[in-house]
């Protein structure tokens, strides 16, 4: 049938909706339209996947009738608007924070103030004791509301809830601008295009004099601001790390776990061997603590291939072949084939096995701009350790044509492989004479990738 809106939200309920809407669509309090009721009993029924043919929808909305198109678009307009209310109510319905504020609402607005000051006295501490932003917007909303309350009762006496609304509005305000700002960092180190995301001294000033920092989530989130915008990150690195250590499992933790994750791959980049360890054990602590997985346990495939790059790089070759299998069945099936592959290609290249690296390389589809660059430089160093200079030559020409004209890569990850080629393509023509010309010009490099590979490959000219 035509794609229409109702097949295009059929197809995002779960069973267990399907039944559920047709018990909404028999509620007169949601729907007194009877053909509409007859079209959601015989679905919850049937439970297609997709939707049957626009003819038979209208058969089972209007038994006995003839086709009708305009009656038909009416009929999936009108359907279409009750699975939207439907989601609408059961997202109300699982936000029990957005539920007490309109509880609050109602109960003040009709007077009744001891059952609002009983409904308000119900409210507790965020889960876990650790303070996300919501919870500062939840407090600024309910300290609003407190506001609105007093006003209401024109009391002569001295109420703080006004004080405690601007203080919660500000820690949101501050945390959620942080978070915007880190974010805009964080993306420049990986596309082309620049944000305006200046925070003035001020501003920190403060959040200092104010005790901001004293919250666990604004202190994480200035330690990344210090550690991606300013000089000397090293101390904010560290002072991020400390604060992850020390706080409770929380969804939260997900974002500056993966900020300082990436500040330690930069760092490994410009040569620090010694974060290779520091990621490593972010990567092992985050995937353990269940903080570096989706809902339901997923895996990222890039996760998956930033461990096994590292542990690689460690040269811990049993404990890496026992992640990729024992972690695999954790990527999402979709990308779970491409993930093995290619993690096993890097795996056999480490240990040497240069033919089934090959092979595997040429299972992965490089439909990702990460498996091309990873792949590629794969191949690079096998056909430079096999003595294969025609195909080394030939990839490493193309592979600089496809970095230039390439215009969605960051000017740093750009720069990173294509100074790799051509330091690989100098090492593969270097002569005893320009041997330490070469050696300072891999060292010297800002960004590259595989710096260590290629230094030992000098010394064994």
């Amino acid at each position: 049938m035509a794609d229409h809106i109702l097949q295009q939200l059929w197809g995002k309920c779960s069973p267990e909706e399907v039944r559920r809407l047709s018990e909404v669509a028999q509620s007169p309090y949601f729907n007194k339209k009877e053909a509409l009721t007859r079209l959601f009993v015989k679905l919850a029924s049937a439970q297609p996947q997709q939707l049957p043919d626009k003819e038979l929808l209208f058969a089972w909305a209007y038994p006995g009738q003839a086709y009708h198109y305009p009656t038909f678009r009416y009929l999936v307009s009108d359907a279409a608007a009750l699975v939207l209310r439907f989601w609408s109510v059961s997202a109300y319905e699982q936000d029990p924070q957005q539920q007490q504020l309109n509880r609050l609402k109602i109960l003040s607005a009709r007077g009744l103030n001891k059952r609002y000051d009983s409904a308000r006295a119900q409210d507790g501490h965020p889960s876990e004791g650790f303070v996300q932003a919501g919870d500062f917007f939840y407090a600024m909303q309910l300290a609003a509301l407190d506001e609105q309350h007093f006003e209401r009762q024109r009391q002569r006496v001295f109420d703080t809830s006004i004080e405690v609304a601007a203080v919660a509005l500000d820690k949101y305000y501050y945390l959620q601008r942080l978070i915007y700002a880190c974010g805009m960092l964080d993306r420049e180190a990986i596309f082309s295009d620049r944000y305006a995301h200046a925070l003035p001294e001020s501003w920190f000033q403060y959040l200092d004099e104010h005790q901001c920092f004293n919250e666990p989530l604004i202190a994480m989130y200035y330690a990344i601001w210090r550690m991606l915008a300013r000089p000397e990150p090293e101390a904010h690195f560290l002072a991020l790390v400390a604060l992850l250590e020390a706080a409770p499992i929380h969804p939260e933790l997900r974002t500056p776990y993966l900020s300082a994750i990436n500040f330690s791959l930069r760092k490994i980049r410009q040569g620090d061997e010694a974060y290779i360890d520091k990621a490593l054990l972010l990567y092992e602590t985050g995937i353990e603590r269940g903080i570096l997985t989706d809902e339901g346990g997923v895996l990222s495939p890039w996760t998956l291939t930033n461990v096994v790059k590292l542990a690689l790089r460690r040269q811990c070759f049993d404990w890496t072949e026992n992640f990729i299998h024992h972690t695999i069945g954790m990527v999402a099936a979709p990308f779970r084939d491409n993930a093995l592959a290619y993690n096993m290609a890097e795996f056999y290249y480490y240990t040497r096995r240069y033919d089934e690296a090959k092979r595997t390389l040429f299972q992965v589809e490089f439909n990702d701009l990460n498996y091309y660059l990873g792949g590629r430089v794969i191949l690079a160093k096998i056909y430079y350790e096999d003595n294969d200079t025609e195909p080394l030559l030939s990839l490493l020409a193309a592979f600089m044509i496809f970095l230039k004209r390439n215009k969605s890569i960051s000017p740093a990850i750009k720069s990173t492989y294509l100074r790799f080629c051509e330091l690989l393509f100098q090492l593969a023509k270097v002569t005893p004479s320009r041997k330490d010309k070469l050696y300072q010009q891999i060292v010297d490099a800002p960004l590259l990738t595989d710096r260590e590979w290629l230094l030992r490959q000098l010394e064994g000219k």
